[in-house]
């Protein structure tokens, strides 16, 4: 700064004062063995996260306070100033750079162009609007109720632990000009100050994140178990109705019309697929095995020879217990007058020579198929949501 003439106006008799011959790449006077304590406040104002890129964004304010001893001065002496605004260039600014930066344009957060105030006990206040970018590994098995933890790192690019301890204040964040993210909700923001093992000091915020899942959970989530639903009802008709198969077909292209639409609203980065995929993948061999059981019951509907003995008797001893009751319906249960009647092998041959026996057996294996579908579907919904 020139200093060559003195200036009258008081607020240029000041800044003649103090900058006349300061050294801006000096280290400010009177810091301790500790080194100069800068202290960093976040003024959160939104975030940002590709999960596609790997990439988390917090756009804020930062606030830096150190204290310089040369830029103290008696408020009495220079016409009552105690405060007055400068160029970041004149200063001693801390060189603060983003460890956690996924390229190397980011990596300086402060700008340039930046005005900071300074106080008449040497007190200095710069904010300045910047956007802290960094690498966080995106994990979408649980997609679309995924939750992602990051872990955003600033510290000083030169200086060590003896010349600057980056500080935490009071409160390291505020958030009262958050706005929340209409896909992520931010659940929580930590600052924190790691213990300083290595030659720089360094400051490390940690974010959680989770993703709003009600629209997913519609157009995604509610069309699997809609599907998976459909594939018992199917079960549930009536065997020798041809319009299961019909019912079966519709329900395998639905599976594969839906997993193609899932897929182009899931990150192509992941290691692993979502958990709602392999539902899908998992019921659509239901629908498949499905169409497969339709064929098979239908055909033996058709059937009009006899049905082996050892199947006659099976079928009738099925009919004839408490889950057969509860499960057949009431043409094929065994009817009783106070206590029950055994049947011999001859009626019971007479009787395999109807197709209601075939109809009753096809309707069996219907019922079986259907409790073991049910067992897996929740096995596959437990998975999914535990």
């Amino acid at each position: 700064m020139e200093c060559a003439n003195s200036p009258t106006a008081p607020l240029l008799a000041l800044k003649s004062d103090l900058f006349c011959d300061y050294d801006a790449s000096a280290l400010p006077q009177g810091h301790d063995a500790n080194g100069t304590a800068v202290f960093v406040r976040l003024v959160l104002q939104f975030l940002q996260f590709w999960e596609s890129e790997d990439t988390l964004r917090l756009h804020v304010w930062m606030d830096f306070d150190w204290t310089d001893a040369r830029l103290s001065w008696d408020p009495a002496s220079h016409s009552g100033l105690t405060s007055l605004t400068v160029d970041k260039h004149l200063l001693w600014f801390p060189d603060i750079m983003l460890y956690s930066s996924s390229r190397t344009e980011h990596s300086q957060p402060v700008p340039r162009n930046l005005s900071c105030t300074v106080r008449h006990g040497g007190n200095v206040s710069c904010t300045a609007q910047t956007v802290i970018s960094g690498k966080c590994r995106a994990d979408v098995r649980r997609w679309p109720f995924d939750a992602h933890r990051c872990s955003l790192s600033v510290g000083s690019q030169a200086h060590s632990h003896s010349e600057i301890q980056l500080q935490l204040p009071h409160e390291p964040i505020l958030l009262y000009r958050f706005q929340q993210s209409r896909q992520w909700h931010l659940v929580k923001i930590n600052a924190r100050r790691p213990s300083q093992g290595a030659e720089y000091s360094w400051l490390e915020y940690d974010v959680h994140l989770e993703r709003h899942a009600q629209g997913y959970f519609t157009v995604v989530v509610v069309p699997a178990l809609a599907l998976a639903a459909m594939t018992l009802l199917t079960l549930w008709v009536e065997p020798e109705c041809s319009e299961r198969i019909i019912m079966s077909g519709l329900n395998i292209a639905g599976h594969v019309l839906f997993m193609q639409y899932a897929m182009h609203l899931v990150p192509s980065n992941a290691d692993q697929p979502p958990l709602v995929f392999r539902f899908y993948l998992d019921s659509l061999v239901l629908a498949i095995l499905t169409t497969v059981t339709s064929v098979v019951t239908y055909a033996l509907t058709t059937r009009k020879s006899a049905l082996p003995t050892y199947l006659a008797r099976c079928t009738q001893s099925f009919a004839g217990n408490i889950v057969g009751k509860f499960i057949l319906p009431e043409e094929f249960k065994s009817k009783e007058d106070g206590a029950e009647e055994e049947i011999d092998e001859e009626q019971t041959r007479s009787k395999s020579n109807t197709p209601i026996e075939w109809r009753m057996l096809a309707t069996m294996v219907d019922r079986m198929v259907f409790a073991m579908y049910v067992f897996i579907i929740v096995i596959l919904m437990h998975r999914f949501i535990v």
